[in-house]
């Protein structure tokens, strides 16, 4: 799909969760990737969940983003590449770190749209209890919400990582800090998602052939399959 009124920095991740002004469901690209450290700003994209492509392999679709908030951290620019649209519609952003916990800001509701050059700023709340590891490659990549909206998934480039939702508090660690190696190998992996209470779907960036590696792996024991 072609997003049209919105702009490629660095967009690094794309949620989904529920429309800020209406009862639809809208996805959420999120420009946020910062390698240099330098971005004055950062701009998150809502658009309502187009239907798919008529076809296999159709991705000429066309869809508008309906909505932008440009936000800024309060103290200095991050690289980051997770987001987590929450069910109640808190928005976290998770920074990418190479040496030190990652850090979890909170996207600020608004109750109109932001005018031509508001910039908003995010709201520090915490740090996440995940360990990184440079060379173990363990950097946060990419962030996934289930089903229920009890359970956040974090991945890194070689490991996985569960939470308890907790509103706008930090999650709270499920299972060891340093996460669970992932069984499949990635060249870069960066996407994940839930496709149901105990299985996520794993995605790679697109290779120099235009080719993405696709991954199933399923989680026993998450709160979100315990009833």
């Amino acid at each position: 799909m072609l997003v049209e009124g919105a702009t490629n920095v660095d967009w690094e991740d794309l949620g989904s969760g529920p429309c800020p002004d209406h009862g639809g469901w809208c996805l959420y690209p999120a420009d946020i990737g910062d390698n240099a450290h330098s971005r004055d700003h950062i701009v998150i994209y809502c658009l309502t969940e187009p239907d798919p492509p008529s076809r296999g392999g159709d991705t000429l679709g066309r869809v508008r983003s309906e909505s932008a908030v440009a936000l800024r951290y309060p103290d200095q620019p991050h690289d980051a590449e997770a987001i987590v649209i929450e069910p109640s519609g808190i928005i976290l952003v998770i920074t990418k770190e190479l040496l030190k916990r990652p850090y979890v800001y909170e996207v600020p509701r608004r109750t109109a749209p932001q005018q031509a050059g508001e910039i908003d700023t995010l709201r520090f709340v915490g740090l996440l209890d995940l360990v990184p590891s440079f060379w173990r490659m363990r950097m946060v990549t990419g962030a996934g919400v289930s089903p229920d909206g009890t359970t956040l998934a974090v991945r890194t480039y070689s490991s996985l990582h569960f939470f308890r939702l907790r509103g706008d508090s930090v999650p709270s660690p499920i299972g060891p800090t340093t996460g669970l190696t992932i069984p499949v190998v990635e060249p870069q992996g960066e996407g994940v998602a839930f496709v149901g209470p105990d299985l996520l779907v794993l995605t790679t960036e697109r290779d120099d052939a235009d080719h993405a590696i696709i991954s199933f792996v399923r989680v026993l024991g998450l709160p979100s399959t315990r009833r």
